[in-house]
């Protein structure tokens, strides 16, 4: 089943139902009851710490006031120019991992050198 919007005032169309009653009308997706747990979008994913900083494991959530995650990016501050990627200043890397291209510039058509549709990993 294709992915169904509500009408402007929050009604799904009969026979599905919202994927969360946590989003507004903008960010709401509807399906059928029974395809809720597999077809619904994921909206929010959250880190969580196991032990130690280099260990942890990635939730997904489908109850965040948001769109669907298309896109995700482990960098400082994603760039505009997505071939290129962002560091931290004071971040530490294993030699391999460093990039020849870690720094952003600005986009020609934005004038913007970061992306700030991305949002910062909630943990």
């Amino acid at each position: 089943m294709d992915t169904l919007r509500p009408s402007m005032q929050g009604f799904c169309p009969t026979g599905t139902v919202p994927c969360s009653n946590s989003t507004d009308v903008d960010n709401t997706v509807c399906h059928k009851p029974d395809d809720r747990s597999r077809n619904c979008p994921i909206t929010n994913i959250k880190f969580t710490y196991i032990g130690d900083p280099a260990s942890f494991s990635a939730l997904p959530d489908h109850n965040f006031n948001s769109l669907a995650i298309t896109s995700t990016r482990v960098e400082h501050k994603p760039c505009m120019i997505p071939t290129e990627t962002s560091s931290s200043a004071n971040a530490k890397y294993y030699p391999l991992e460093i990039d020849s291209n870690n720094t952003c510039t600005t986009d020609p058509v934005s004038r913007i050198e970061n992306d700030d549709r991305y949002r910062l990993a909630d943990y």
